[in-house]
């Protein structure tokens, strides 16, 4: 959005000194004034733009190319900053670098002055069409600035939807349940839940999903999302069945397999023929009693849903299949015989005036009713009602609703509102949440928070989309601004919290322990509407075919490309067909080597994410990097590299770079010199060199290490005591590696590692004494460590420890772990191998008060529950993984009435057994 773009350059300018030339600071004051100028010409210029005024959308389209010119300036003078500072006190170094420092610099001049007389042009025309609002200032633009990067939470905590009751359905989510529940359906049965977009089929499932007694009634269940087909290739019948095996070769009901083989069966999973896939499914499924839940199989045609029945065997033991969907005709079938016989169709209905306003009420007060709130009701309530009437029955627009009203806890809002969106001014549902969401968009905190909203849309339909990638990318694009009292990380958190709140995005999933969300989704009418306003005022371009035109009907066509069709290729033709890009966003498409004129145009480039994207040439494309002296975001995670990255030595603005899955085998000392970097994500046989000049600003570094015993660890160990800002540390080794301790020892005065994993035989095997770590781990993962000493004793010494995972082969020691009393007493999760002698784990009473769910994984074969269970006494949640011939026994000694360990664990409200399914592509680990 223009206004974010013009607030993002106002913002890079403020502080700027530019003193690396006599006539730039003058210059940078001159452009700072007439920036605020242009912005009070922004609110007609832009309505009147989106009117279809094409003067006015050529001259948004000249500010919005102007803004970014600016930045890159801003960039290139920062850059020579840093320079200079890095060269203070070493003569010869300055001497060597001051031809090709004074050659940027009048560069960075000549780029000034044209930007000066653009703008003068772009505001001479501006003063003479559009209307002024007041300008600002200079004390009131700093205000300004201050206040579009700050926001305060509304509400303390995050609320996922599907936790809360069902209003209006209660019926209906008892008929579902008892469908799926029926002892005397013997056949796999089909039940699909029927309505128009937007009519809670998806909430319901889930509600349903996620009950305890489908729980309890089920051995093996799995959620798939449909996906979207694919342009060009018959691939949604292939999609849709990998997705599903991923699932089922979890545990079902949202629990990951912790099993070794983990990543060598979805390695593997990615290259077998959808022949093979549809074997392994039916494998899994028929000696099992399995719930699949299929959700909007609305872009499913009648072949593809045809082929998809075959799929799912009938063993007659009461097997279900949940499917939603917007088309009755979808799931009818032809004729009442194999191979689904059994079919019963749920059609979801609107709400009635009574329930409207139920649910309403229900979403908007969502804590306890105390004697505030029940007086703030009833003044209320005669504009709710009517306010909930006008969405006629509709659930998602009384969502929408809800998330709006609540933040504006007052009567005249409330009148305003349903002035708004009167009964009869609105033709449709659809249209009524459209309205909804421009009252939502105009009541946001900032301009900012909106071209984030809008933002999420440039992720595929339906797709659950990881917050951490949508920080990064946020970030990157500058859309989430300097706040000197918090991390950008922090305030993207805040601006997410503020979408969910208000009910723009849902919660898809988040750390049960930690709370942290970590994948989220916007409903579909919301991401048509979000990418029609994208692409409405330029924000971004969506390429869907291969002929390389765009979408975009207004004034950026290709600044920002997101491109949703596989089918396209990356190469010369694409690239020169762009208009000055600032971001390209694909996936799984095919990169060719560009030639001169193409490289040249993406110089400007900030974000470049080629994720799973196949290289047909990498070496020749190191002089296209090289151009990109801008890019802060690279994504190259499962992209077919092996080889050099030493191309990015030039990458001296870069953020993050992903490459989980390249194999790099060199990265040149400069690249960790790159004062920018925050996430780094490498693997490969790495050695990192330090210099005096090594960024000191890592937020996250993931490292997979394909390494020798003989590996130097020296230079990363000096890497990691550099970091003051470092939050998430992953290191994996493969080889014949050890991961020395003293890893551990390097941030126990650091104050901010908070997200530790290690997976790899740590050296000595052995964990540092408890004043050696750092205290403020809240999340720590050890998988396959080989300790020989039991761990327990340090770690349950560490104070804010809410999540530990002792996987598989992190504890090989003799004797069984032992817990003292009042140890670990933030811990709310616990994840423990069967192989980590777990069967002689004990503890005292007042071990764990504060534990709340306890996963055992059996992948050795555990005789008995552990003593340490019966003295958990907070426990509400005990699961145990075992392989499927085991699971009789366990069953049984967890029996109620004459279970041997039934008295371990009769004060654990819910316990399971789930079934390992015995279906990998290695062997299983050797049983003890």
């Amino acid at each position: 959005m223009i206004e974010t773009r013009l607030a993002a350059a106002l913002a890079r300018l403020n502080g700027l000194s530019g003193s690396i030339s006599r006539d730039l600071p003058r210059k940078i004051e001159w452009i700072k004034k007439e920036l605020v100028s242009i912005q009070s010409l922004l609110q007609d210029a832009v309505f009147k733009s989106e009117n279809g005024d094409e003067d006015a959308k050529q001259w948004v389209k000249e500010v919005n190319e102007a803004c970014y010119q600016i930045e890159d300036v801003a960039d290139d003078v920062e850059q020579v900053e840093e320079a200079r500072r890095r060269r203070e006190g070493n003569f010869f170094k300055q001497c060597i670098d001051l031809p090709g420092e004074m050659i940027v610099i009048h560069e960075i001049v000549s780029h000034t002055d044209n930007i000066i007389f653009a703008m003068r042009e772009i505001s001479d025309a501006g003063k003479q069409r559009y209307a002024a609002s007041t300008p600002l200032n200079e004390d009131e633009v700093n205000r300004y600035q201050e206040e579009t990067s700050r926001y305060s939470f509304a509400k303390p905590c995050l609320n996922d939807e599907t936790t809360k009751e069902v209003v209006g359905f209660e019926s209906e989510f008892k008929h579902v349940v008892s469908l799926l529940t029926d002892p005397e359906k013997k056949d796999r049965t089909v039940i699909s839940l029927v309505g128009i977009d937007g009519l809670g089929k998806t909430t319901l499932a889930k509600k349903v999903y996620d009950s305890e007694e489908i729980r309890e009634n089920f051995q093996i269940a799995a959620w798939v999302v449909a996906p979207p087909p694919r342009k060009g290739k018959c691939s949604t019948t292939i999609d849709l069945l990998n997705n599903l095996l991923k699932e089922l070769l979890g545990l079902g009901f949202g629990q990951k397999s912790y099993n070794n083989t983990t990543e060598i069966t979805t390695n593997n999973l990615e290259k077998m023929q959808e022949k093979e896939t549809i074997e392994k499914i039916r494998e899994l499924l028929k000696p099992r009693k399995y719930l699949i839940v299929l959700d909007d199989i609305s872009y499913l045609n009648a072949e593809t849903w045809s082929e998809i029945q075959q799929v799912f065997p009938n063993s007659e033991n009461e097997s279900r299949i949940l499917v939603t969907t917007p088309n009755l005709e979808m799931v009818k079938p032809e004729q009442e015989e194999e191979p689904f016989p059994f079919l019963h169709t749920v059609e979801l209905r609107l709400l009635s005036d009574e329930e409207s306003w139920e649910f309403l009420k229900s979403n908007i007060f969502q804590s306890s009713i105390d004697d505030n709130n029940l007086s703030l009701i009833d003044e209320l309530e005669p504009l709710g009602r009517t306010i909930a009437n006008s969405c006629r029955g509709f659930p998602l627009a009384l969502v929408l609703l809800s998330g709006l009203l609540s933040n504006n806890l007052n009567y005249n809002s409330w009148s305003d509102i349903a002035d708004e969106i009167d009964r009869e001014s609105m033709p449709c549902e659809e249209k009524l949440c459209q309205k909804v969401l421009f009252l939502h968009q105009n009541n946001l905190p900032n301009t900012y928070v909106k071209s984030c909203f809008h933002y999420i849309a440039s992720f595929p339909e339906n797709s659950l989309i990881s917050t951490s990638k949508l920080f990064k990318l946020w970030i990157a694009e500058r859309l989430i601004p300097h706040n000197p009292k918090c991390t950008f990380e922090q305030t993207a958190h805040e601006y997410l919290v503020v979408l969910i709140e208000r009910r723009l995005v849902q919660v898809a999933e988040k750390n049960g322990s930690t709370g942290r969300v970590k994948k989220i989704r916007i409903h579909g009418i919301l991401h048509r509407w979000c990418i029609g306003q994208a692409q409405k005022s330029g924000f971004f371009d969506i390429v869907e075919n291969d002929s390389t035109e765009m979408e975009g009907n207004c004034y950026s066509n290709s600044n920002c490309v997101f491109v949703k069709d596989n089918n396209i290729l990356l190469d010369n033709t694409f690239v020169e067909s762009l208009y000055n890009p600032r971001s390209i966003v694909a996936s799984s498409v095919e990169v060719h080597e560009l030639k001169q004129q193409a490289c040249n145009k993406l110089h400007s480039l900030r974000v470049f994410e080629l994720e799973n994207s196949h290289f047909k040439n990498w070496n020749k494309l190191e002089e296209a990097f090289l151009k990109m002296r801008h890019l802060r975001y690279l994504g190259l995670r499962k992209a077919n590299i092996w080889g050099d990255a030493s191309f990015m030595r030039n990458l001296t603005q870069l953020q993050t770079f992903d490459g989980r899955g390249p194999f790099i085998t060199n990265i040149l000392p400069e690249f960790w010199n790159i004062g920018t970097l925050r996430n780094v994500y490498l693997t490969g046989n790495i050695v990192p060199t330090v210099t005096s000049h090594v960024v000191q600003s890592l937020h996250k570094l993931y490292l997979d290490l394909h390494i020798p015993s003989t590996y130097n660890w020296k230079p990363l160990i000096q890497l990691l005591e550099k970091q003051n800002e470092l939050t998430f540390l992953t290191i994996k080794i493969k080889g014949h590696g050890a991961i020395p301790v003293a890893i551990f020892t390097l941030f126990n005065n650091q104050g901010k590692l908070r997200f530790l994993k290690l997976d790899g035989k740590l050296n000595p095997s052995q964990l540092p004494e408890i004043t050696e770590l750092p205290s403020t781990l809240i999340e720590l993962t050890l998988i396959k460590t080989h300790l020989k000493k039991d761990p327990m004793p340090v770690l349950e010494l560490l104070p804010n420890l809410i999540l530990l995972r002792l996987e598989y082969g992190s504890y090989k020691g003799n004797s069984g772990m032992f817990c003292s009393a009042n140890g670990f007493p933030k811990l709310q999760e616990l994840k423990m191998d069967g192989s980590c002698k777990v069967q002689g784990w004990n503890a005292e009473a007042g071990a764990m008060s504060s534990l709340v769910n306890l996963h055992i994984m059996a992948y050795d074969f555990m005789e008995k529950l552990p003593e340490a269970l019966t003295h958990l006494r907070s426990l509400k949640e005990l699961h145990v993984t075992v392989y499927e011939e085991d699971s009789d026994w366990f069953a049984t000694r967890m029996n109620s009435k004459d279970g041997e360990d039934w008295c371990k664990i009769q004060h654990v409200p819910y316990f399971g057994v789930h079934l390992l399914p015995n279906l990998y592509f290695t062997e299983k680990p050797v049983r003890t």
